[in-house]
């Protein structure tokens, strides 16, 4: 919550690096701001009159979070209006990436539908980023918000395979036969639907440790693992159970001398095993911001891998399209 209002932080285009920037009475005039485009958002939902976003009405009009303020922070919003810049750079790149498919309609009309997508759920996640910032990070919002991204990932990474297919022969995958192969495919997605529960159970697991931060802040950052209850521990499980599954699968295409699914896994593992690491120092060591940031950037690195791996198989002439 480095900038209490969106797109613009404090009222400006690029943010104070002083208070004395500020008027007297700034969190009054921010809060208001905010209360008024909560008020303005649950009207809509409302006449939308879909239940879960009736519920999410609810939410915003009796979350206390949502009603709080909050003061200015020259490092936080720093780091949110960065956030922005980046966020606004990649929306512009993702609109020309669409604008330039258009010429493509008649070529190959998947990349185009593919690219008009890929900018909708851009404008999208934008939406959200409002909706995050307003309702003051309201539980299962940023959790939201971090699925669209994932969504935005994936169908850049298969937009990426559309346009090199074909020339995907280089990787050499056609030589290879496997034991079991409709089972495995199966397996890879199953492994992929793993990774996105796992994923937004960690960011469920970040929201949690947000609100129990503000009532156990002057305690031992040690106990609030402790608070985080059934979510946590199943999230703590999977990472293992993760891990055994890739180091089978590691296993497996190594003794298929598989070079380029063998370098993939491996990398992956390494991944795992750096992002089971980082968890392990978040709940018993620090929660320290970078630890979290790297833990989230680790983990997506592994699902953009798997998701690329699972592209890479559709192009096996072994494999039939039906089981993808």
């Amino acid at each position: 919550m480095g900038c209490p209002d969106w797109p613009r932080c404090f009222g400006f285009w690029i943010p104070p690096i002083n208070k004395s920037q500020l008027p007297n009475n700034y969190y009054e005039i921010f809060y208001n701001k905010r209360i008024k485009k909560n008020k303005n958002i649950v009207n809509v939902l409302e006449k939308l009159n879909v239940p879960l976003l009736l519920l999410l009405s609810k939410k915003i009009k009796n979350e206390y979070k949502v009603k709080e303020y909050f003061s200015f922070n020259l490092f936080k919003t720093w780091i949110e209006y960065f956030n922005r810049i980046v966020g606004v750079i990649t929306g512009f790149l993702i609109f020309f990436i669409f604008f330039f498919s258009i010429f493509l309609i008649k070529k190959n009309k998947n990349i185009f539908f593919l690219s008009f997508f890929i900018f909708v759920l851009t404008i999208l996640q934008g939406l959200i980023g409002s909706l995050v910032v307003s309702t003051h990070l309201l539980l299962w919002v940023i959790t939201l918000h971090m699925f669209i991204s994932l969504l935005i990932i994936v169908s850049l990474i298969y937009l990426i395979y559309l346009v090199k297919k074909k020339n995907i022969y280089l990787y050499s995958l056609y030589s290879y036969d496997f034991k079991y192969k409709k089972v495995l495919v199966l397996f890879f997605l199953f492994c992929f639907f793993l990774l996105i529960f796992q994923i937004l159970l960690g960011s469920y697991t970040r929201e949690s440790i947000d609100l129990i931060s503000i009532y156990l802040y002057s305690i031992n950052k040690k106990i609030w693992v402790n608070q985080l209850g059934f979510y946590f521990e199943i999230h703590r499980f999977f990472s293992f159970f993760i891990l055994f599954i890739y180091l089978f699968l590691f296993y497996y295409f190594f003794i298929f001398s598989n070079s380029t699914f063998y370098k993939f896994f491996k990398l992956t593992l390494l991944f795992i095993l750096l992002v089971i690491f980082l968890g392990f120092i978040l709940s018993y060591v620090n929660f320290s911001f970078l630890f979290q940031s790297f833990h989230f950037l680790l983990a997506s690195l592994i699902f953009s891998i798997k998701f690329y791996l699972i592209c890479l198989f559709r192009n096996f002439k072994i494999f039939n399209l039906k089981y993808l």
